[in-house]
């Protein structure tokens, strides 16, 4: 992004992703109160604890990425996110059927092996090995991080179907919805501005995300349901750690939910 003024630059590369990093992690602790409210109840209900896996890897290739290309506005918030994601996986998988703990820690075991492999060919194989080996390694690493990131944008797609089907959008968090169109707005030209695709690229897909659930809340109704059946968080690629939790298949519901 071409910017010729000082006073561009410093928005374009300090105010914006510093702005970003804030957004960012508060919406890592936006989960926090549901999952207090879930340990106290000693029950999910029909909430969905596995992007609270997702959440951690996907921070973890990102602050992977952000000491690659030595941008401690990306790394920090990444850094609290994975304590987050850590923390919220450790309070909820205790109270998840036998499926869903298996789904889990599957999950958690894939991704952790994913996520070593491409610290490994970006940080030590590549660099030793390859012509270029620095900037390889970032390319390799990026979509690394990419793929996790898609994984994690792949949670809304149940929940926003369910939406439009029962034409209800209670399940759409407005105030999050909202968040994570200006965050993932800011990363967006944070990205620009750097000239890093593997930024810009999902944030914009990641608001665009974002747009979609908000048209959605507007357009249905919102019928009111309990607060951790209802609850959600939307997605925003490199800054972001909330999404759209999709609730539990009916396979996946203790028998007292389908009563």
């Amino acid at each position: 992004m071409n910017c010729d003024s000082t006073t561009c630059r410093i928005a374009l590369t300090y105010v914006v992703p510093a702005i970003g990093a804030c957004t960012s992690f508060g919406m890592g602790v936006a989960p926090l109160f549901t999952v207090r409210k879930i340990h106290n109840a000693k029950n999910l209900g029909k909430f969905n604890p596995l992007p609270f896996v997702l959440t951690a890897a996907n921070a973890t290739t990102w602050m992977l990425y952000a000491l690659m290309v030595h941008d401690y506005f990306i790394y920090i918030p990444q850094f609290f996110t994975i304590l987050l994601g850590t923390y919220y996986t450790l309070r909820t998988i205790s109270y998840a059927s036998e499926e869903m703990k298996s789904r889990m820690i599957m999950a958690w075991v894939a991704l952790a092996g994913f996520i070593h492999i491409g610290g490994l060919l970006s940080f030590v194989v590549i660099p030793d090995h390859v012509n270029n080996g620095a900037a390889v390694g970032k390319t390799v690493l990026g979509v690394f991080s990419t793929i996790v990131l898609l994984s994690l944008y792949a949670s809304p797609l149940s929940t926003l179907y369910r939406v439009v089907v029962e034409r209800n959008a209670a399940s759409i968090a407005l105030p999050l919805a909202f968040t994570s169109l200006v965050n993932g707005a800011l990363w967006f030209v944070y990205g620009l501005a750097i000239m890093d695709h593997f930024v810009w690229v999902p944030n914009g897909a990641g608001a665009i995300l974002a747009v979609v659930q908000l048209v959605l809340r507007f357009i249905f109704k919102a019928r009111p349901v309990s607060d951790i059946d209802s609850i959600s968080t939307s997605s925003t690629a490199v800054g972001s750690e909330g999404r759209l939790t999709p609730p539990l298949e009916d396979d996946q519901k203790k028998p007292e939910d389908m009563v």
